[in-house]
């Protein structure tokens, strides 16, 4: 919203924002190699026991992705190599086991890969991103034979997975909520 709504912003208080969300993103990122990916929280927490670093939209790399893409691309504030790292991780890494979801499963994490694709042009994360929709359709078909129903919300259920279907059958990167509404 942040990133949509800056040409309401006085051009100063614009770019603060955008230097803000750089070096902010640039300093929680966890960087290992050609991957990057981002923690639950930063710091200390009063958590018996650190959670797990897992890559999901609504925690990790796809949620970061989906966040920046539309990120203005200024030499003051690179930000496409980090991008392309998070990539790199959600790709690895592979779709999400749980069932496909815009939250926690492939079609959130693929519609990172959608993004990088509109972002970038790079052919490559359209073809990772409807490899994605292949495996989340598989995961719905055996979600179905295994509980007798769908699930139909748009954020943990089969609408959110149509919506991002659509959206890899349209080379589009319009991701519910967030480009939509």
């Amino acid at each position: 919203v942040m990133l949509r709504g800056r040409h309401l912003l006085d051009p100063d208080r614009a770019d603060e924002m955008l230097r803000r969300i750089h070096e902010t993103s640039h300093a929680t990122a966890l960087i290992e190699g050609k991957h990057a990916n981002w923690p639950n929280n930063v710091g200390s927490t009063t958590r018996p026991a650190p959670l797990s670093i897992v890559v999901q939209h609504c925690i990790g790399a796809p949620g970061v992705i989906n966040s920046l893409a539309q990120f203005p691309s200024d030499p003051r504030w690179p930000i496409d190599a980090l991008l392309s790292q998070a990539g790199a991780l959600v790709w690895d890494a592979g779709p999400p086991v749980k069932m496909p979801s815009l939250c926690h499963g492939a079609p959130g994490s693929g519609y990172a890969l959608l993004k990088l694709y509109a972002r970038t042009g790079d052919d490559r994360w359209l073809d990772r991103a409807r490899k994605f929709a292949m495996h989340a359709i598989e995961q719905s078909n055996s979600a179905l034979e295994q509980h007798g129903q769908r699930k139909y919300s748009l954020w943990t259920g089969d609408l959110g997975l149509a919506i991002y279907l659509w959206d890899c059958v349209r080379a589009t990167s319009k991701f519910p909520t967030f480009d939509v509404f």
